[in-house]
């Protein structure tokens, strides 16, 4: 024992110590409006503030079947399993094996043997492996539980980006088809009066290209709103194309005067 103590020094590695703020180069303060005093709003659930049942279900169907987190959950298990494996190199391990057998012979005489074998072993952690491998399995799983909340936030983020998105194009499409349907009768109303003799042809072709602009306008409008529907549909762990229906038609959500 007094021989071991002089190699208690040899352990493995300096202790770990973050970088200091100064090192990071961060700002003392940041540009801002100062917080009214008081208790902070409660923004773990931020997206219930635009008061919008659709949102709310998408984003918690997007929290419960994202790919993506479920992939980070499944990495954040797997390194409490590996810290689990890595505490358990400080305890003995013991083999046992046992056997039997029979032998005969030519005569009438027979011969039975048995064998019980053990093997214990110990590891004394002399120069700190076993420690460090454990606090390095102990800081992988706390990196991993941060990564789970990290994409969390991530998909709630993206979550209700597209389903904003996804309205303002809905709503876009809307008013370019009330205004092709106006461009419509804007156009024979021109043709009558040229026809009339009222006006010159000059009128009818501006109004046949105004109407020609907002018809080429609305397939683009369609694809944005596909493009955030389906987007909505992999965020929520479903296939593209199998969330429209549920989505219905909605304003687009207003989120509210002060956080």
């Amino acid at each position: 024992a007094l021989l071991s103590l002089p190699l208690a020094a040899c352990a493995a590695g300096p202790d770990y110590r973050p970088p200091a703020t100064a090192a990071l180069g961060l700002p003392d303060g940041y540009s801002g409006p100062t917080p009214a005093p008081g208790e902070p709003d409660d923004l773990s659930n931020w997206w219930r503030h635009f008061d919008d049942p659709v949102l709310e279900r998408l984003v918690d169907r997007a929290l419960s079947a994202n790919l993506d987190i479920a992939q980070v959950v499944a990495r954040l298990r797997q390194s409490r399993e590996l810290l689990i494996q890595a505490g358990a190199s400080r305890l003995p391990t013991v083999d046992g094996s046992a056997g039997a057998g029979r032998f005969f012979t030519n005569q009438a005489a027979d011969s039975t043997s048995l064998s019980l074998g053990a093997d214990a072993a110990y590891e004394v952690d002399l120069f700190g492996r076993v420690g460090r491998s454990i606090e390095a399995a102990r800081a992988d799983a706390d990196a991993a539980g941060f990564s789970v909340e990290t994409t969390r936030v991530s998909i709630a983020a993206e979550t209700a980006s597209a389903y904003i998105q996804a309205r303002a194009a809905e709503a876009r499409l809307t008013v370019a088809r009330e205004t092709l349907a106006i461009q419509d009768d804007n156009l024979q109303i021109a043709g009558w009066r040229a026809q009339a003799g009222l006006v010159s042809s000059l009128d009818e072709e501006q109004a046949r290209t105004q109407r020609a602009q907002t018809a080429a306008s609305i397939p683009t409008l369609e694809s944005s709103y596909a493009n955030a529907v389906n987007r909505l549909a992999v965020l929520t762990g479903a296939a593209p194309g199998t969330i429209s229906a549920d989505l219905g038609s909605a304003p687009i959500p207003v989120g509210p005067d002060d956080i």
